[in-house]
């Protein structure tokens, strides 16, 4: 009986809502590429343009403290001549953020029997943002 109550309560620990709303200030953002593809040489041939939007380009990773001090880490995925949380919401300003939680490919990990991913919470698009 013990080692169902364990496995009930690891359980309901990993439990990520599939999307929720969090108010705070935007603590940081900063570029990390771990979620974009890489751009090769065929892309570049075809339409150097392409080097620059997702899922190639561009994925960030935010940080925002609500008003209990929690931080909550999230992703965003905008194109490099977009300005992204920094045009909505500059660090240190407060809004309203609605996260969505979604199984995010690390693309340097493929191989052909597959690639590694993980859950992680991102924003959709811009409307996820509310000054």
């Amino acid at each position: 009986m013990s080692r169902l109550a364990v496995l009930l309560l690891l359980l309901g620990c990993v439990h990520m809502p599939p999307d929720f709303y969090v108010r705070g200030v935007l603590t940081e953002v900063t570029h990390d590429d771990r979620y974009e593809a890489p751009c090769t040489i065929t892309i570049r041939i075809r339409d150097r343009a392409l080097c620059d939007v997702p899922p190639i380009c561009c994925s960030y990773q935010a940080t925002v403290r609500d008003s209990t001090g929690h931080t909550q880490d999230f992703w965003a995925f905008w194109p490099k001549f977009v300005p992204g949380l920094q045009g909505l919401v500059p660090v240190g300003g407060t809004a309203t953020f609605h996260l969505h939680r979604h199984t995010l490919i690390l693309p340097q990990t493929c191989s052909p029997y597959g690639c590694q991913t993980q859950i992680e919470y991102a924003l959709d698009d811009d409307s996820d943002v509310r000054p």
